[in-house]
């Protein structure tokens, strides 16, 4: 029994240790962080917008999951639209929910549909088992 008890309060230190924090990102806020780091990866959300629900658990665990890998200088964010309508317009938000990757400040901003995001993140998984 202790030794479950163990391993059960080992996994929890574990989980709160490696877990990464996703930005919630504003208008206000975008240019200063953003500016920061070289790598992003920003969820475009509504709280109205079922398909951004279905996405958010996936989108928690890819922040843990490169949280763990080589692939921590990747941020994530996210964006609500609907108080943030100039980031929405900024890269042209048309469809939720959508994944954008920033690079490199100035770099191209791609938009991801959400198998495409999940794929990435399995990639980088990928690279670090090699």
């Amino acid at each position: 029994m202790k030794f479950i008890w163990l391993t059960i309060v080992s996994l929890l230190a574990f989980i709160t240790l490696t877990q990464a924090y996703i930005t919630q990102l504003t208008d206000e806020n975008f240019s200063d962080l953003v500016e920061k780091d070289d790598e992003w990866l920003i969820d475009f959300y509504a709280d109205w917008c079922g398909f951004c629900k279905r996405l958010e658990p996936k989108f928690q665990a890819a922040d843990r999951l490169l949280g763990m890998s080589s692939h921590k200088h990747v941020k994530l964010g996210m964006v609500n639209v609907e108080t943030n309508p100039g980031l929405a317009a900024r890269f042209f938000v048309s469809r939720l929910p959508t994944v954008v990757h920033v690079k490199d400040h100035e770099g191209k901003k791609k938009k991801y549909k959400v198998p495409v995001f999940m794929m990435y993140i399995s990639s980088c998984l990928a690279f670090d088992k090699k």
